[in-house]
């Protein structure tokens, strides 16, 4: 596996990125000049819309034209957006004052809750910490603290899911607390969670009734078998709500993690459930 940084540069023209484009969620096709692509390469490219911004994309399968001669077309996965949204934030350190201004990156269909996690990643990435309302520029952080930060943003960049090291991996017996089931998010005051045990057995709360399945899961391929579950009735929305929860979850095909560290699992078509790791 070689790297290949196409980001934007004028000093090197002859490895450039012609285009970028979204072909389905998580899988983009690339088209460039230069750099003796192979399968298995990773790609650097430039975010659309950004200036600073960059994503890892892994080369699926790749294609040399013979005219014009160096350019190639490659068919390559990476983070998946619903839909891309690039926003400008300003944060000033409360130590010293000075200003860090920069761009993040959100999926715009989470909706304005993704904003602020994925804006205090960004400034984590960019050597700066955060507590609360406050912030720090490195030269402001006290030694112990600065050394905690860089080993904290070393352990957390070689988790995210598409970065070097070991991959990102669902937790047995830690439950996930579901907030959407396909383009719709739960009902108000509803609780849908997923807890996987180490035998392959599924099970937790559906809303109204308690429930559990088998599944199987191997790397980031998911999928449940049939879903059993209490008797309780419930409130018919609760119930029409569970259902689709059922179903859903018989559907699932793989999972992974958005680029705001929620837990997403996909069905061969359509949205995904999104879940997050319940605290505590």
């Amino acid at each position: 596996m070689v790297e290949h940084d196409f980001r934007y540069s004028l000093l090197n023209p002859q490895h450039t990125l012609i285009e970028c484009r979204a072909l389905a969620p998580g899988l983009y096709q690339v088209t460039g000049n230069g750099g003796s692509i192979q399968t298995g390469d990773v790609l650097i490219v430039t975010l659309k819309g950004s200036k600073d911004l960059s994503m890892r994309l892994t080369v699926d399968k790749v294609r040399h034209l013979i005219n014009p001669r160096g350019q190639w077309v490659a068919v390559t996965k990476g983070p998946v957006f619903g839909e891309l949204a690039i926003h400008q934030w300003q944060v000033n350190c409360d130590a010293c004052g000075k200003e860090l201004k920069f761009e993040f990156a959100v999926d715009a269909k989470l909706g304005t809750k993704a904003q602020k996690p994925a804006a205090s990643l960004r400034i984590a990435e960019l050597g700066w910490s955060t507590e609360g309302s406050k912030h720090q520029c490195p030269p402001a952080m006290p030694k112990g603290r600065a050394m905690k930060h860089l080993t904290l943003l070393a352990l957390l960049g070689a988790s995210l899911a598409g970065c070097a090291g070991d991959p990102v991996q669902l937790q047995h017996n830690r439950a996930y607390v579901v907030e959407w089931i396909g383009e719709r998010p739960l009902m108000d005051y509803s609780h849908l969670t997923v807890t996987f045990d180490e035998g392959g057995r599924a099970y937790g709360n559906g809303g109204c009734n308690h429930w559990f399945a088998p599944y199987t899961l191997d790397g980031d391929k998911l999928t449940f078998g049939g879903v059993g579950s209490t008797r309780k009735a419930c409130a018919p929305a609760l119930m029409e709500q569970e259902q689709r929860f059922f179903e859903a979850l018989q559907t699932v095909q793989r999972w992974d993690i958005s680029p705001i560290e929620q837990v997403r699992f996909w069905p061969a078509e359509g949205k995904p459930l999104r879940l997050w790791p319940e605290e505590g």
